[in-house]
């Protein structure tokens, strides 16, 4: 197995789009984390980051993206204005507090997306906020979510 880790921050000079979601335009950083059996697989899904041109640096981080691709390079790295590290790795073992992190962030992005895609269908049973005094029910319901 291998692992990509990207993380774009383009000082919102460049805006991208990724999973539907909008990253460093006056958002938060991106950072793309996906597991693969190959090394072009991993490669292969950085094409789903759209990068939306007539900014800045658009061309620049569309460029980038498009070098690491197309080569046979593991890492690719970019700090100035903008900051990009993009690398591939090999995932050892299953067991290392690293791919447990991954996959725990991974789940918790999930929820997200799920609780608010179904927020928007029914905000009544999915709530964006929870009182105070009931908090707790976060943990619940990525519980109930995980099953």
């Amino acid at each position: 197995m291998y692992t990509l880790i990207a993380t774009f921050n383009t000082d919102d000079d460049a805006e991208l789009i990724y999973e539907g979601e909008s990253y460093c335009c006056y958002a938060e950083n991106l950072r793309v984390s996906f597991r693969a059996s190959t090394i072009k697989e991993c490669k292969e899904h950085l094409k789903t980051i759209i990068v939306t041109q007539g900014q800045k640096a658009s061309e620049f981080v569309q460029n980038l993206i498009d070098e690491f691709i197309q080569s046979d390079a593991l890492e690719i790295t970019y700090c100035g204005n903008q900051e990009i590290n993009i690398f591939i790795t090999e995932s050892k073992c299953e067991g290392q507090l690293g791919f447990f992190v991954e996959k725990m962030e991974n789940q918790i992005k999930d929820f997200k997306k799920f609780w608010i895609k179904e927020n928007k269908k029914n905000p009544d049973q999915y709530p964006l906020s929870f009182p105070e005094d009931d908090k707790g029910q976060w943990f619940e319901k990525f519980l109930v979510f995980l099953k």
